[in-house]
């Protein structure tokens, strides 16, 4: 399943895309001051409340917001294993 990521500056949108719909929605409030362990933190209580994680295989990111894109390129790789390709 592919994992989408839009980052803008005052949402973060994320989504889980089967191939056909999307699994799940969310959006998160846009915050500078969190790392990259607090967004790891979100994003893995948000896959396993719908049993995602594993599923994952792919990830994009769009980012308006410089210094969240390389956070969660940090967070793509450390907690999914995925390199985000970023559009």
């Amino acid at each position: 399943m592919l994992l989408a990521i839009d980052i803008g500056n005052t949402n973060i949108k994320l989504g889980v895309w089967n191939g056909r719909s999307w699994e799940q929605r969310w959006r998160l409030r846009t915050d500078l001051s969190k790392t990259s362990d607090e967004y790891v933190i979100s994003l893995s209580v948000l896959l396993r409340q719908h049993e995602l994680t594993q599923a994952i295989d792919q990830v994009i990111m769009a980012s308006v917001v410089p210094p969240l894109t390389r956070i969660f390129a940090i967070v793509c790789e450390q907690y999914l294993g995925q390199t985000a390709v970023q559009v």
